[in-house]
């Protein structure tokens, strides 16, 4: 996680609360650095799944159910696993609903994110 990362989300979202801006302001808080916002982890970790060996079929995403359980600071790396939880019968017999579990870790091993995602998938 970059600090550029950081505040080319601020740019796009217009969340500039002061954490996420300054490590002075993050400091100033309780953290060690300027704290990434959950929601930009939440999208890398959509991007992730993406990129992955295993592609699904996806057709849309029907909701996230997401946690964030530690900050993810400027400077961490973060991992991602996930496995299918779930698959169930869709509307149309040509579709299913994944359920997509998700643990994200930062280089410690500390799981700072965990959820959710339910997927609309092509059979």
């Amino acid at each position: 996680m970059t600090t550029g990362m950081i505040d080319h989300f601020a740019a796009l979202t217009g969340d500039r609360f002061e954490i996420h801006m300054s490590d002075e302001a993050a400091l100033l808080h309780g953290f060690k650095a300027r704290v990434a916002h959950g929601l930009l982890v939440l999208s890398l970790i959509d991007g992730l799944k993406n990129q992955t060996g295993a592609q699904m079929k996806a057709r849309a995403s029907m909701g996230w159910t997401w946690t964030f359980r530690a900050p993810v600071l400027a400077g961490d790396t973060i991992d991602v696993t996930y496995e299918i939880a779930d698959i169930s019968p869709a509307r149309d017999p040509n579709e299913a609903i994944l359920s997509l579990e998700f643990e994200v870790t930062n280089q410690n091993g500390v799981i700072v994110q965990r959820g959710t995602n339910r997927l609309l998938a092509y059979r």
